[in-house]
């Protein structure tokens, strides 16, 4: 112990061996993607310990390969002239970069964005994940700085663009085409996109798409989802208006789907559900403004032949929509359901999911059920004994509930009363 009864820090790299330093070292950084540079977090408080630590620190380039800039009217945190040496001290290992706007940046804001851009331009051979939100403030000229060079680290880009999709492609193409291992891309406006014919995107080699905001109309959408073949995940955010385009021929295979997420305010979602076939589709979270099209949604699962083992509904549908979207889903594992007009989870429903001798006529594997308030329409008791029931392993074909999450209201008395014995362990 020292005089002042703090504990002596480890004085040399010599007492442990270097690989073991750099483990804690780098369990001791904030558990953020990216790393707001502070005196009073890792990896710069390190440096303030001793002389050993920090020749440790400064020698590790993990450390240094996080950044997040944030960008306001008086300028950068942390000084874009700090930038530099920070990223330097990361060598050859990938970085992550986050630049971000400030919401309300004011005029000043502009400038101090573009020079935050430029910082981080002549590292572009080390980037592996960057985020641009900008959001409408700013063009992407400084794109057109970046090096000539193919920088294989980088596979995931966030970008917020100022305008619509047509407008700045002529500087997205640049980095795209000096990115040809891109695996995730995540694209956000707040500029309704309007239709681009022969819209051609290089997205070809992606894993994961993310289309925020309306950045394409859906005629768009289904284009670029036809370009993107290998595709793990897709997200499709606030998609509205109407398909204008009429499409021919078979639905479009995307053979290594496993993730759809789509929220929609469209009346044409069914034409989206009969463009494609996702023969590997296993989480499906959709939330549909208007009645969910329950037919054609079936017949993707159908013509998919997928064993879809998580299914999230927050749509307006009825109890035979409910009916039959079980019934063609009858791997689920998960399932969750919300309602955005009335109550659709009824006494017929909740009895076809019931336990009973010979087992449940509807998804025998479900092990995760959550309901919300207002998708509920039954009779005092009915979810109780459903969810009871199903608590118990009958035979070998079918699954016990594991995880519960119901929204009921206070009219719900012996449901309520159910759910009170069950946190108190007596059932």
């Amino acid at each position: 112990m020292t005089q002042n009864g703090y504990p002596k820090p480890f004085a040399t790299s010599k007492q442990l061996p270097f690989d073991v330093w750099g483990e804690v070292f780098f369990h001791c950084l904030p558990l953020d993607h990216f790393i707001q540079p502070s005196a009073f977090t890792a990896p710069l408080l390190l440096c303030q310990i001793n002389r050993a630590w920090r020749d440790l620190a400064l020698s590790m380039p993990r450390l240094w390969s996080s950044l997040s800039v944030k960008i306001g009217r008086n300028g950068c945190i942390p000084n874009t002239k700090l930038v530099s040496p920070w990223l330097s001290r990361a060598g050859a290992h990938p970085l992550c970069i986050s630049l971000t706007i400030d919401r309300r940046p004011g005029f000043g804001a502009f400038m101090n964005a573009d020079t935050a851009l430029r910082s981080v331009i002549p590292f572009f051979s080390t980037w592996n994940r960057i985020v641009i939100n900008f959001g409408p403030f700013l063009t992407l000229t400084s794109l057109s700085l970046l090096p000539d060079t193919i920088a294989p680290q980088f596979d995931s880009l966030g970008l917020y663009l100022p305008a619509s999709y047509e407008e700045a492609s002529n500087h997205m193409s640049l980095i795209f085409n000096r990115s040809p291992r891109l695996r995730e891309l995540k694209l956000t406006t707040e500029v309704t996109g309007k239709y681009i014919p022969n819209l051609k995107v290089p997205f070809g080699s992606l894993t994961s798409l993310v289309l925020s905001m309306a950045v394409f109309t859906l005629d768009n959408c289904c284009e670029v989802i036809e370009q993107c073949p290998n595709l793990v995940t897709l997200q499709l955010d606030n998609l509205e208006g109407n398909f204008q385009q009429v499409r021919s021929g078979p639905p479009v295979v995307l053979q290594n789907l496993q993730t759809l997420i789509v929220s929609s305010s469209s009346q044409q979602m069914n034409v989206f559900f009969d463009t494609f076939t996702f023969p590997s589709l296993l989480d499906v979270s959709c939330l549909i403004l208007y009645s969910f099209p329950m037919h054609s949604f079936l017949n993707l699962v159908g013509r998919s032949s997928c064993s879809l083992a998580s299914l999230q509904l927050a749509a307006n549908m009825t109890e035979e929509d409910l009916l039959q979207c079980l019934q063609g889903c009858s791997s689920l594992k998960t399932l969750f359901l919300e309602s955005t007009n009335e109550g659709f989870v009824t006494d017929r429903v909740l009895e076809s999911l019931t336990f009973d001798n010979s087992g449940p006529s509807l998804c025998p594997t479900l092990e995760s059920i959550a309901l919300g308030e207002a998708c509920i329409s039954s009779s005092d008791g009915k979810l109780a004994r459903m969810i009871e029931s199903r608590f118990i392993n009958r035979n070998s074909s079918t699954s016990c509930l594991r995880r519960v999450s119901v929204s009921i209201g206070s009219g719900y008395t012996q449901d309520i009363v159910w759910r009170n014995c069950k946190r108190r362990g007596s059932m």
